[in-house]
């Protein structure tokens, strides 16, 4: 996969190693998003669970358009 990834009005995210893997399933394969973030220091001054939330919420929402698309909703918002 690109290791870079622009998503419009964000700034651009560089990924260490980023690839798709497959595993078996009954109905045929799943496909598996896996993204690994190599660091040199254990320390790194970033707070190891936001940068997660961070780069895991990156990647779903670069998959909009490509893995999958929004279904507008059924139920009218409120307000």
């Amino acid at each position: 996969m690109n290791t870079e990834d622009s998503v419009p009005n964000e700034k651009k995210v560089v990924y260490d190693i980023h690839f798709y893997a497959y595993t078996p399933d009954e109905k045929g394969k799943v496909k598996i998003i896996l993204d690994v973030e190599a660091q040199k220091k254990y320390h790194t001054g970033h707070d190891f669970v936001t940068r997660g939330f961070f780069y895991t919420s990156r990647i779903i929402s670069a998959q909009l358009g490509k893995e999958f698309v929004l279904i507008p909703s059924r139920y009218p918002r409120e307000g």
